[in-house]
């Protein structure tokens, strides 16, 4: 059977991103052709003399399939420990972390997942650019330190304003739709 390394226990941050992952995973288990392993330590950083360390319980070269997080390397050192590689899933948006270069050169596919976060941090943008104008924050020290200062925190409002997006890929765009 071919085997997929989950590098760190993946962890309910976002619904899409959860459904996902929780999709492919079960794709995965039910595909006899597949057997799934887990990090011992998913706390320990993962890099090439983590997984040797892991070759007792595995044989590296029988992994085919990675999956990891943001804080998990990918780079030369640790490919040449997995000849078999043939794919990385990357769940999540950014691929700084995995050598692309590296793994297109050695024919490995890599996968994310970009649209997972996009409403969150257009949320979270939009709650950002409402504290700045409302002075939430500042109202919330106020409060804190027993000193309303009412007529020093009133801010602006935003109907009246023209707010400039520098960027309109997803994220640009699902804040212009708020």
């Amino acid at each position: 059977s071919m085997k997929i390394y989950i590098s760190q226990k993946m962890k309910p941050i976002n619904l899409l991103f959860w459904e996902r992952y929780i999709q492919l995973e079960k794709i995965l288990a039910e595909d006899s052709r597949f057997e799934i392993f887990t990090a011992p330590d998913a706390t320990k950083g993962f890099d090439s003399e983590a997984l040797v360390n892991f070759k007792d319980s595995l044989p590296l070269e029988a992994i085919v399939g990675l999956i990891v997080r943001t804080h998990r390397v990918v780079d030369g050192k640790l490919l040449d420990l997995l000849p078999n590689l043939k794919v990385i899933f990357r769940p999540g948006h950014g691929l700084e972390n995995i050598d692309i270069k590296e793994c297109t050169k050695r024919k490995i596919s890599v996968f994310r997942t970009p649209d997972v976060f996009t409403d969150s941090t257009a949320d979270l943008t939009v709650a950002l650019i409402l504290n700045l104008l409302r002075r939430i924050k500042d109202a919330d020290n106020s409060l804190r330190c027993n000193f309303w200062k009412r007529s020093e925190l009133t801010g602006v409002e935003m109907k009246d304003l023209k707010v400039a997006i520098i960027g309109i890929g997803r994220v640009g765009f699902a804040v212009a739709k708020r």
